[in-house]
């Protein structure tokens, strides 16, 4: 999904996965808010961060 074919080390995500990521990201919040959760806000790590996510959520 990515143009360095890694997870991790850089890269960035091609085009033409950018709707299905934006839509894996939104069911991934809806779950959460199902569950009674509520997401205060989702961000995506920066430099060397090998973390797919960081994020505040409270029940």
């Amino acid at each position: 999904m990515k143009t360095n074919g890694e997870r991790n080390n850089g890269g960035k995500l091609k085009p033409e996965y950018r709707k299905r990521w934006a839509e894996y990201i939104c069911r991934y919040i809806e779950e959460y808010r199902s569950r009674g959760y509520h997401v205060a806000f989702y961000t995506f790590p920066k430099g060397g961060s090998t973390a797919d996510r960081c994020y505040q959520i409270h029940r």
